[in-house]
């Protein structure tokens, strides 16, 4: 009936159609606040949708879409002890089954581009400078499988495989446990349900979906500060969080076959199996290269030049965060090398990757490092440099070609670099592996 409604408990409502003046308004106030008092809204509410139901709608929306064209905006933030570390990476995503797909980074030092016209798959990694094509397999899902978590695209981009594959409900919740809803909001003049999760590899899930017939997939997050809980890493309380934004959704409809041709950069090298070499190299590509050129600007502001110590130093750089356990524990020991060998010309360089420079000051005081900073605030020198992790370190001979570069800090890390700082100083070239424990 027009004019009454009911409460949630199925009480009626007072028909108030008849009552006028300041005596309806009170008693409609009273009602309201009735209702409130008594836990419970006052109109019927509609009934909100399970958690694992609003996945599956909107995964299944996914599979459902021969053609569509995304763009993500990927943030991975570490904090711990007062500082704070944020890594961006953007990426153009179109999609065209059962055979088709093109992955760009527009922007971060992470990644790369795959591509696929349904004949061959292209691979270019723009940190070494290199490319793989291969013939395409029969379907995305192969690919999915090949280029996934485990490779280094889907290391770089979390959603990948489940963009990829025909079931992406599947993949994406597998393993994740105490799905619900705990509301709704709006997400950038978007209505979203905000749905969490719980998986033991990714810590709590929380998924945004646009209400509506068209439940696309707006935000993903992944506090993985839980994985983090090691008494043994120099930040045991540290909070790690990773968000995937995603935009531009154009679900449907043609995409322009160009979009799925790539053509490698002037300068690139062929590799038989980036995927296969990106993960574990035996030799670094850089070794044997000329070193880049560059100029930063030390933790005091002072412009540092390479090419003002080629020809007369052997030039040593690090790669490094301050949230980066393995650079933490491998720094002490660089400093004491870089202390004994400046005598005999050997230069240290501790390139920051992105920080703050108070936070970086306070770590190195409270570290007793000795050793010139350089802060690289937008990575461009470490993208020259080829770095996909860090610690790297990078030993530049005084004929200014990179003579060794070594991934990462673990048991024998000391003899090695010792050893190819005194091979680089007797200007013998040295070849070191890449490995050991690295932060992505």
């Amino acid at each position: 009936m027009e004019g009454a409604g009911t409460l949630a408990g199925g009480g009626a409502l007072p028909d108030l159609r008849l009552e006028t003046g300041k005596g309806v308004q009170m008693k409609r106030i009273a009602i309201m606040a009735a209702g409130l008092l008594a836990g419970v809204p006052v109109f019927s509410a509609e009934p909100m949708p399970s958690g694992d139901a609003l996945l599956r709608k909107a995964f299944g929306f996914l599979a459902q879409q021969t053609n569509f064209r995304v763009k993500a905006v990927q943030t991975m933030s570490v904090e711990g002890e007062g500082m704070l570390t944020r890594w961006e990476t953007r990426y153009e995503i179109a999609v065209s089954r059962p055979d088709r797909v093109a992955c760009r980074v527009t922007r971060g030092i992470m990644g790369g581009t795959l591509v696929s016209d349904g004949s061959n798959v292209t691979l270019y990694l723009p940190a070494m400078k290199a490319y793989s094509v291969k013939p395409a397999p029969s379907s995305l899902d192969e690919l999915a499988a090949e280029a996934g978590s485990e490779g280094p695209m889907g290391a770089a981009f979390a959603l990948l495989e489940v963009f990829l594959s025909s079931k992406p409900y599947e993949v994406f919740s597998e393993g994740l446990e105490s799905v619900q809803v705990v509301g709704s909001e709006r997400l950038d003049g978007t209505d979203v349900y905000k749905v969490t999760g719980v998986a033991e590899s990714q810590g709590r899930v929380t998924v945004w979906i646009q209400k509506g017939d068209r439940p696309l997939i707006r935000k993903v997050h992944y506090d993985l500060s839980e994985l983090l809980k090691d008494e043994s890493l120099p930040v045991p309380q540290a909070r790690m969080e990773m968000s995937v934004e995603l935009s531009g959704w154009k679900a449907g409809g043609k995409i322009d076959p160009a979009v799925f041709r790539f053509s490698p950069p002037e300068g690139s090298r062929p590799m038989e199996d980036v995927f296969a070499e990106a993960s574990e190299p035996e030799t670094h590509p850089m070794v044997g290269k000329a070193a880049p050129e560059f100029q930063l600007s030390s933790l005091d502001g002072k412009p540092v030049k390479l090419s003002d110590y080629l020809g007369t130093n052997v030039v040593v750089l690090d790669f490094w965060a301050t949230w980066c356990a393995p650079c933490r524990r491998g720094l002490p020991m660089e400093s004491r090398i870089a202390a004994e060998k400046a005598s005999s010309g050997v230069v240290f360089f501790a390139v920051n990757q992105g920080e703050d420079a108070e936070r970086v000051r306070r770590f190195m005081e409270k570290n007793r490092l000795q050793f010139t900073v350089l802060m690289d605030r937008d990575q461009k020198v470490a993208e020259e440099y080829g770095v996909k992790g860090i610690p790297q370190t990078v030993i530049i001979g005084r004929d200014g070609k990179i003579s060794a570069v070594h991934v990462g800090y673990g048991p024998g890390s000391e003899e090695k670099l010792r050893r190819d700082i005194e091979r680089a100083i007797a200007g013998t070239a040295a070849a070191g592996p890449a490995g050991q424990e690295t932060a992505p």
